[in-house]
């Protein structure tokens, strides 16, 4: 764990009373992404937890389309940027 995490996760601990476990694991993982973690740390700081957990379930639903489109398009020989 790298000492921006571990601020991170202090002023994570500040905002909430428990934060779950695999909330915990995921903002220390080094293998995930600098984007995902540092919206996870905006999403538990500013957002509404359910506004937040509606985002995400949309975000995540228009990733899925997006990523079989252009998997379908590769798979047919169209070049993603014809996408």
């Amino acid at each position: 764990m790298t000492m921006n995490n571990v601020r991170y996760v202090d002023h994570i601990y500040q905002i909430a009373f428990e934060i779950p476990a695999d909330v915990l694991a995921l903002a220390n993982d080094d293998s995930a992404s600098q984007w995902l973690r540092a919206n996870l740390f905006e999403l538990i700081k500013r957002r509404d937890p359910v506004d937040a957990l509606n985002d995400a379930q949309a975000l995540a639903a228009a990733m899925e389309s997006w990523s079989r489109a252009v998997f379908e398009a590769h798979s047919s020989g169209v070049r993603c940027r014809d996408v």
